[in-house]
């Protein structure tokens, strides 16, 4: 890949040695804990190559990596042409008042941790999403914009995908505009804890 004479590859490719290092870090911490009683048993974070075959269980978290965010197309170099994977959706209830509209997809949908707002309304510029409650998004329109109607669909970006991902079941897969299947979300949720023989039976792995 070649960053020469463009600002914005130059700036990627400063981000991309940058994370190199870290992880050269990170792995020579995890390294120096192997060495003393306090062994690095279980790590998530996203891909890394020195990871593998190391005594302990990594697992590859890649998060925005897959998925894409409205921070991440905001931070990244739009010459890069990334698209976001996904997206939720959403149906206006209500319109109080002028200017104004509410959808039914609240924080429970939206992860409201990055801040406000909490998403886009893709292809909609002239709406911006106010604070949500559990259930609901007031969105304002803006000045001399059509509000869309009620019972009319908008597809939400949110800022911040992971958690996002995390509050539904079910992801519904889509190509061409047609829904093709549905697929569980797995990663979901929380596991269960490691204990008693459990927990016996991977050190011994780990050991062995």
């Amino acid at each position: 890949m070649s960053f020469a004479n463009n600002k914005h590859h130059l700036a990627l490719g400063r981000a991309i040695d940058a994370w190199s290092e870290a992880e050269g870090w990170i792995f020579y911490i995890f390294s120096l804990l192997s060495r003393t009683n306090l062994d690095v048993a279980y790590t998530i974070m996203a891909s890394f190559s020195g990871f593998r075959g190391q005594n302990f269980v990594h697992r590859t978290s890649p998060g925005t990596v897959v998925y894409n965010d409205a921070t991440s197309l905001a931070q990244l170099p739009a010459s890069l042409g990334l698209q976001p994977a996904v997206l939720v959706m959403t149906r206006v209830v209500s319109h109080p008042h002028a200017g104004r509209i509410t959808c039914d997809a609240g924080h429970k949908s939206v992860s409201a941790d990055a801040g406000l707002p909490t998403c886009v309304v893709a292809g909609h510029p002239a709406l911006t999403p106010l604070g949500p409650s559990e259930e609901h998004l007031p969105v304002a329109v803006a000045d001399g914009a059509a509000a869309p109607k009620v019972g009319d669909i908008l597809y939400l970006l949110p800022r911040h995908v992971c958690p996002t991902v995390n509050n539904f079941d079910v992801a519904l897969l889509v190509r061409n505009n047609q829904v093709e299947s549905s697929e569980k979300v797995s990663a979901r949720g929380r596991e269960t804890p490691l204990v008693g023989e459990k927990l016996h039976a991977l050190a011994a792995s780990r050991e062995a």
